[in-house]
């Protein structure tokens, strides 16, 4: 949207644990972008100006942080878990890249 912020197409039935507000962030092409929320099917996420992805522009939910990407861990941080549970909890149908 005009306005940086997104829809990302994974939420909490994709087995992302839901978080607080802009407690954790995402990363696009050297970019975070704030997560507002994660609903069932989908998250919204605000970005910096002129750096929101384009429709199926792909973006890091969690990786490696020397891409800049956030760590299961944090996520785990942000969800009050362990990141075990934040990775487990992603069901096979999820596609993944295992780098």
């Amino acid at each position: 949207s005009p306005d940086g912020t997104t829809t990302i197409g994974m939420g909490y039935a994709d087995g992302l644990l839901p978080i607080s507000p802009g407690t954790g962030w995402l990363h696009h092409a050297g970019h975070r972008g704030v997560i507002d929320s994660v609903e069932a099917h989908s998250m919204t996420v605000t970005w910096p100006a002129g750096a929101a992805p384009a429709t199926a522009d792909t973006v890091t939910i969690f990786g490696d942080p020397s891409h800049g990407s956030p760590r299961a861990e944090d996520w785990a941080s942000w969800a009050n878990t362990i990141g075990d549970e934040v990775v487990a909890g992603i069901p096979a149908r999820v596609h993944r890249v295992f780098v």
